[in-house]
Formats: C-alpha cells, sequence, structure tokens
C-alpha cells in the first residue's frame, strides 16, 4: 500500500487541543528533532518515497527510545505479552512500539501521544503497514485520556516517556485505573541515580527543563500512592551502555565520512547533536547519574 494524498493533513495540522505551556515545550523537543522531522518529510511527498517503509527499516527514526527495535523486542520479552492482549501505549510517539506489538504480538493497541504531528504521521504509518484494525492512534493527554473505558487494559506500556512527565502521580493514578484484573504497567525507562546531577544534552531535554526524573525511592512511593506495587525492577545499565555503544561507533562513521567529503550540511550538525546526547547518556550512566531499568507493578 502506497500513503498518497497526506501531504494536505500533515502539512496543515492544526492544534486541536489545550496545550500547556509545558505541554507545548514537549511538543516542540519532539517535532524538532531530526528524525522525527525526516519520517514527517517522507510521508509528506508520499507515493515512491514511502513505498519501502516497513517495519524494520523504519526502526531508526520511529523507535524513539535508547536500544530502538532490539530494545523493544528484548522489552517484549522481558515481560513475556501474550498474544492478542490489550495494550494501552502512553506516550507513542511515532508509533514504533505499538505496530511491533500489533504485528508480533497480536496484540489489540491503543496507542495515547500529545503531540498531534507525531500522532498523524504515526496514524499514517500504521495504515500504510496494514495494522489499522489492530491500533488506535489518539491525541489527547496521557495523563488524562478520555473516554477510555476503565478497566479494560491487560498492559499499559511506559517507554522512555516517565522521565519527561510532571504529573505523575496523575499518570500512575490514570495507569491504574485502566488495567483490567490482573493487569501490568510497565516501564522501559530511566530513574535518576545516586551518583549526582544530570549532565545535559540528552535525547528528551536539552538542558533539564523538560525533565522530571523520580529516583528509586520516589517512584516507589508514588506508586504506592496510585494503589499500585513494584513487582519486578530491573536495573538495565550494561544492556543499556551496550546499545548506546553500537549507536556511537555508528555515528562517528557517520560524521568521519561526511566530514571528509566537506559535508557542513545541517544534517552532520544533526549527527554531531546526537553523538554529544548519546556521549552524555554513557556518561551518566556509568556515574550513576541515570538508571535505564525495565519495570513493572500491578494493582496493590
Amino acid at each position: 500500500m502506497i500513503l498518497t494524498n497526506v501531504s494536505g493533513t500533515l502539512g496543515d495540522i492544526r492544534l486541536s487541543i489545550n496545550m500547556s505551556n509545558y505541554d507545548v515545550k514537549i511538543r516542540n523537543h519532539w517535532i524538532n528533532r531530526d528524525n522525527c522531522k525526516d519520517l514527517i518529510a517522507t510521508l509528506e511527498r508520499g507515493g515512491s518515497h514511502v513505498a519501502d517503509l516497513d517495519i524494520d527499516n523504519l526502526s531508526s527514526r520511529d523507535q524513539m527510545h535508547a536500544g530502538l527495535l532490539n530494545a523493544t523486542k528484548t522489552f517484549v520479552e522481558w515481560i513475556d505479552l501474550k498474544p492478542g492482549s490489550s495494550v494501552l501505549d502512553l506516550g507513542s510517539g511515532l508509533g514504533g512500539s505499538a505496530r511491533y506489538l500489533a504485528s508480533a504480538c497480536s496484540a489489540a493497541v491503543t496507542a495515547v501521544e500529545l503531540c498531534p504531528e507525531l500522532n498523524e504521521a504515526a496514524n499514517s504509518l500504521t495504515r500504510h503497514l496494514g495494522l489499522e484494525d489492530s491500533i488506535d492512534h489518539l491525541c489527547m493527554d496521557i495523563t488524562a485520556p478520555g473516554g477510555l473505558k476503565i478497566g479494560k487494559f491487560d498492559l499499559v506500556w511506559i517507554q522512555h516517556v516517565d522521565m519527561q512527565v510532571a504529573k505523575k502521580s496523575e499518570l500512575y493514578t490514570c495507569a491504574a485505573e485502566h488495567l483490567a484484573k490482573g493487569g501490568r504497567i510497565v516501564w522501559h525507562d530511566w530513574l535518576a541515580g545516586p551518583g549526582g546531577p544530570v549532565i545535559w544534552p540528552l535525547f528528551w531535554s536539552a538542558d533539564g527543563e523538560i525533565s522530571f526524573l523520580a529516583d528509586r525511592e520516589e517512584f516507589t512511593n508514588l506508586l504506592k500512592t496510585a494503589g499500585l506495587e513494584i513487582s519486578r525492577l530491573e536495573p538495565i545499565p550494561d544492556l543499556t551502555t551496550s546499545w548506546f555503544e553500537k549507536s556511537r561507533l555508528g555515528l562517528s562513521r557517520v560524521i568521519s565520512k561526511m566530514k571528509s567529503s566537506g559535508s557542513k550540511s545541517s544534517k552532520l550538525d544533526a549527527f554531531e547533536s546526537l553523538a554529544t546526547e548519546v556521549d552524555n547518556a554513557l556518561i551518566n550512566i556509568r556515574e550513576k547519574r541515570l538508571i535505564p531499568f525495565f519495570g513493572e507493578a500491578v494493582s496493590r
């Protein structure tokens, strides 16, 4: 299936939700990321530009977290998600994880995203891959998604979103309310570590202004307040470091090649900025300023 006639939709999006100043900052941060801009531009061009897009070759752009598609696959194995599960993906971004869950796990996914541009692009990609019957893309505040059935979902999926949410109590209460009996909330995310202040910039914030990291004790207490308790929490510093080291090696090769060709394009600037973020992530992990983790919580 080839997407056509999407440029008018993607190129003329109007904000239909009442976004706070914080929400606007979050939106602007992500839509200005090079992977997001490139992917949206590809969809706007349509035709042959999107004909060959699939889950694997999209993964460098629509998997908006450390480890990309490999991380999502590893996380799914850690969760041991049963085929046919009902999943609420809070902060779904460009929909990469939602599409993997739908295609690989036969999950029925409701993907909630704050940013209209990302939500629209995600919806277009889902249609392109023929997964529209398995995924509903909704644009709304992830801490208060209106109109969803309470107690419906087997799993609430939170992947590299929590660290940027200011209203954590609301997020956890919302997630708990939407769980079916025996359901779980799972995280592939970041905690603040004991090693000192975080070194910026990182992928989700240039200077920490739109970052709201909790340490493990704060995280645990917030979950208890929402009627939840941690059933599993596994720090994954070695695994995440391995992912970032591979990314850094690839970035170094690309940057070196571009420089040797005399390139001074905005693409080079974007790659160099991304390399700085990767370097900072590695420092933060090694110095225990940040703790990457897989986590799971259930109703108390």
